[in-house]
């Protein structure tokens, strides 16, 4: 409820300090739950955030912006719910957006800029990440 009332219009919201605490992460999350208005919640909370977002300026914003659009090409109909595995991804997605240093960053970002929405019945870089010989993903594959 206090994500919805910190992207009301009209409050000014630090967009990216918003995606730093985890704000963005829970309201992802959020789009998962089976109580749909816990999901309405949601998804007017990311229309607020994509309209301050539009103003705001950081580094980062593109791509917590392209996270968000992927996430809404992924919507096929209204207050939709979407799987937890999905959600849960696109959840840490949004806190790795800030940390471009983190090993995974380039292949989620090139993920990201690839494919214009999720596959809501697959999971998201499975095979790339399983099968992957880069060294950035050998040292998610070997922990």
């Amino acid at each position: 409820l206090n994500c919805i009332v910190l992207t009301r219009p009209g409050n000014l919201v630090d967009s990216r300090m918003f995606v730093d605490v985890g704000c963005l992460s829970y309201v992802m999350a959020s789009l998962s739950s089976f109580c749909e208005g816990v999901r309405q919640y949601g998804y007017c909370c990311l229309s607020r955030l994509w309209k301050h977002l539009e103003s705001s300026k950081f580094i980062e914003k593109p791509q917590v912006m392209l996270l968000m659009e992927v996430l809404r090409n992924s919507v096929s109909t209204s207050n939709q719910r979407l799987p937890h595995l999905n959600t849960a991804f696109v959840s840490r997605v949004a806190e790795l957006a800030l940390h471009p240093e983190h090993h995974l960053y380039l292949v989620i970002n090139h993920f990201m800029l690839y494919k214009p929405s999720l596959d809501l019945k697959d999971i998201p870089l499975f095979m790339t990440l399983l099968h992957s010989s880069s060294p950035q993903v050998c040292v998610v594959n070997a922990a």
